[in-house]
């Protein structure tokens, strides 16, 4: 009976989690999109058990611009959901993280829910309120701008493994599209117009696999139903990677690069660090990262687009 008591009283002590991030981020950017950028992020994560099938989770995010002294900074909750089974299928809703097509087409905080069924053949549903949409088409930052911005996203996708092979397939349709004009006053952004446009449905599929130890090789391809600016509609995105920086494993590292050829109806809230403007685009990018110490890794990037 003691022994039982004791491990209830464990279990109820780890009940709650904080731990937290901090990013410092420093880029020069020439051609098209000209400057710099040099930026702080502050993340405070909570997470907690509900049950023994459900726990939340919440994180705190502050931004610090170390370019200007507008006092423009803010701390804002950017995640906050819960996670649970239902029977046999996965459930996350809330505010939380959304990554569709490995980053490529999205990936960032979204309001709604996620449900997946399955192990090694994994079917998942999502609705979501896109709350951060990226990019906008504008190439020059503080003149007037132009964003195709969306009401909500659904869709599915399959995830499959066949020994060392990964494979996805999957269609997103991004709701009620508007393509609005925005007008600078007093470094504000204002609305001044707004046009309706067709829900964006776009389909994809990838593979990764490794070519050799530590090494993958993966690949996505989209097409969309639009066409934003030019006459593109489709993407393709490769990439190689060797290893990879591991945070609780001082001394680890990793390479990596990747090829893009992305029309700009397959981009809505890109994952990487580099730049692009009004057409879309295509380039590549290489990279390395290593970790000094436990907890403390650094990484370096190139971007030509």
């Amino acid at each position: 009976n003691l022994g039982v008591r004791v491990a209830n009283l464990e279990k109820k002590a780890d009940n709650v989690k904080i731990t937290g991030n901090i990013r410092y981020s420093y880029a020069e950017k020439d051609g098209d999109i000209d400057g710099f950028s040099n930026k702080l992020r502050s993340r405070i994560w909570v997470k907690g058990q509900v049950n023994d099938d459900w726990s939340y989770t919440g994180m705190l995010e502050n931004n610090q611009d170390f370019t200007n002294n507008a006092g423009d900074e803010d701390t804002k909750f950017q995640r906050a959901y819960v996670d649970g089974k239902i029977g046999g299928v996965a459930v996350e809703a809330g505010r939380l993280p959304l990554n569709l097509v490995a980053g490529n087409l999205y990936d960032t905080r979204a309001d709604g829910i996620v449900a997946s069924y399955g192990k090694d053949v994994k079917v998942t549903g999502f609705y979501a309120k896109p709350t951060n949409q990226g990019k906008v088409l504008a190439d020059t930052p503080k003149v007037d701008k132009i964003e195709v911005e969306y009401d909500n996203v659904y869709g599915a996708k399959v995830d499959a493994k066949f020994g060392v092979v990964a494979a996805t397939a999957g269609y997103t349709v991004f709701q009620d599209a508007a393509l609005n004009g925005y007008e600078y006053v007093n470094d504000k952004a204002k609305l001044v117009e707004s046009v309706d446009l067709d829900d964006n449905k776009i389909w994809n599929v990838g593979v990764a696999f490794d070519v050799a130890k530590n090494l993958n090789l993966s690949a996505n391809y989209m097409k969309s139903s639009e066409k934003y600016v030019t006459d593109d509609d489709d993407a393709i995105v490769v990439g190689l990677s060797y290893a990879g920086a591991k945070a609780a494993k001082a001394g680890s590292f990793g390479i990596y690069a990747n090829y893009y050829d992305q029309a700009r109806s397959t981009v809505v809230a890109h994952t990487m660090n580099g730049e692009y403007g009004t057409h879309g685009f295509k380039g590549y990018m290489v990279g390395a990262n290593y970790t000094f110490a436990k907890n403390i890794v650094g990484a370096v990037e190139y971007y030509d687009l």
